[in-house]
């Protein structure tokens, strides 16, 4: 790992598009002013202007070969502006996004799908980032999304039905969308859902007993029409996980504990490999720095600068 000499900072979120990188956060001001930068190669970072005010919440997501960015305002109004470099924005409109959720807008070559506010759930879909068509989800006001994700040729949906067990959908054009094959868990619901190059990779959770960390359960679909229950590849119970659309990484914490217990990759969320992190690793293994998958490595980011860590020959 080493650090960049002009990493970007506090960064929340780094969408990869067709010029490179672009990455959400908040400004220096500690004012919970919405900052953006973007790289070429995830490793020089040049601050962007996009944004004014304070926005309470901001989401970035590809949208075919630029970048679409979806700010919602104190007052709750949402805007919307595109780019196709990261530098030259023009606003364009965006429906009423529900932006809590850090996955509720994706997108990939197709477009940019987004969560909607209001029950039932509804999922708008835009192939230019201009227009938008907006599609029912599901019928039944008590099924919730809790996550998006998007792979070449595919949108995934993933949340929670009532009584509590997980649902999934998933849709070929955005537009369309059908519900998948999910074995019924009564009192769990799919909280995130991520892509590597062999599957979907979603995690569900439970607070039957109320206590301590929700129990996690693992689950994998090579096409986001079914899903099966898998293991957790983390020994610790509480994780996370990353995903990039062809690398999978998680990693996790010993509970009660700041230091890091480990970090697996895989491409397919079957096949897990330790990593080992080497260099200047303080801040991570502080767990202080928030990691970002890129193409050819993983950015670390926290309120001091960025980092870069890539695999070793």
């Amino acid at each position: 790992m080493q650090r960049l000499a002009k990493g970007p900072p506090r960064v929340n979120s780094v969408i990869e598009f067709s010029k490179g990188y672009l990455a959400l956060g908040w400004s220096a001001d500690y004012l919970h002013t919405s900052a953006v930068w973007v790289s070429g190669d995830g490793r020089n970072w040049v601050s962007s202007t996009v944004l004014s005010g304070a926005p309470r919440r901001v989401r970035a997501a590809r949208c075919g070969h630029g970048v679409l960015i979806a700010s919602e305002t104190s007052q709750g109004t949402i805007t919307g502006n595109f780019s196709e470099d990261g530098f030259a924005w023009r606003p364009v409109a965006v429906p009423d996004v529900n932006l809590d959720p850090d996955s509720s807008i994706v997108g990939n070559d197709q477009g940019t799908v987004a969560l909607l506010k209001g029950s039932p759930a509804q999922i708008a879909f835009s192939s230019d980032c201009e227009s938008w068509r907006t599609a029912l989800i599901s019928t039944d006001a008590l099924d919730s999304v809790a996550a998006l994700s998007a792979s070449d040729g595919r949108f995934v949906a993933v949340g929670g039905a009532s009584p509590s067990t997980p649902v999934a959908w998933w849709s070929a054009d955005g537009v369309t969308w059908s519900p998948a094959a999910v074995q019924a868990r009564v009192g769990e619901a799919f909280v995130r859902v991520h892509r590597g190059s062999g599957r979907f990779v979603s995690i569900s959770e439970s607070h039957a007993d109320g206590l301590g960390s929700p129990a996690v359960s693992f689950w994998t679909s090579t096409d986001g029409r079914s899903w099966a229950l898998g293991l957790n590849p983390l020994t610790r119970p509480w994780g996370f996980f990353l995903g990039d659309g062809v690398r999978l990484v998680a990693y996790g914490w010993l509970i009660g504990d700041g230091d890091l217990e480990e970090w697996l990759s895989s491409i397919d969320g079957e096949h897990w490999h330790k990593l080992r992190l080497q260099g200047d690793v303080d801040a991570v293994l502080s767990g202080q720095a928030r990691p970002f998958l890129l193409r050819d490595g993983v950015l670390f980011s926290d309120y001091q600068g960025g980092w870069i860590g890539v695999p070793r020959a």
